[in-house]
């Protein structure tokens, strides 16, 4: 929502409200979010990972790679999506090795709507208090310039297991 209110000697006043929507995942996509945000040395904080425009996601595999120098990684749980579907039920323990997470599932049922938040993951920050330092997690699965790389990790499909290719994946920094 979109306010502006206009003045003309101080007497004469008008308004006016507009709405909008900003659409700038272009799907099918996975991506993070908070894009960034500030954390303290030796907190925690969440991730969330978000399904943009995949419909009825069924399965997936998805690699998250962080800088384990800066942080740990302390666990996951199911995103609000699936929390509120009894039968849907989600990702075995995940793989976790140094500063890489690989987690795969399946949902049952119908799949997931298109635009789902899909899981939470929580790390630990346990980086240096010196200056500021940017770290950053990102999602395999593609390329540089948004194409699917060779040896990507992160796979999506659908109801029917047809696969759905990941357009781009969204990197977060912390």
């Amino acid at each position: 929502n979109f306010h502006v209110e206009g003045r003309f000697n101080m007497d004469h006043v008008s308004f006016a409200l507009t709405n909008f929507e900003i659409n700038a995942i272009n799907g099918p996509a996975l991506r993070i979010y908070p894009l960034q945000q500030t954390v303290a040395m030796d907190s925690t904080f969440d991730i969330y990972l978000f399904a943009e425009e995949v419909p009825n996601l069924a399965g997936m595999q998805v690699e998250f790679n962080f800088d384990s120098n800066y942080m740990t990684y302390e666990g996951w749980s199911k995103g609000s999506s699936i929390t509120g579907y009894d039968d849907l039920n989600i990702f075995p323990e995940p793989v976790v090795s140094d500063g890489s997470i690989l987690m795969s599932g399946v949902v049952a049922g119908s799949g997931l709507p298109e635009t789902s938040e899909v899981l939470k993951l929580t790390f630990t920050y346990v980086g240096t208090e010196l200056g500021s330092t940017e770290i950053s997690i990102d999602l395999t699965g593609c390329g540089s310039n948004g194409s699917t790389s060779s040896d990507c990790n992160t796979y999506l499909r659908d109801i029917i297991n047809q696969p759905i290719q990941v357009t781009s994946g969204i990197s977060g920094m912390i």
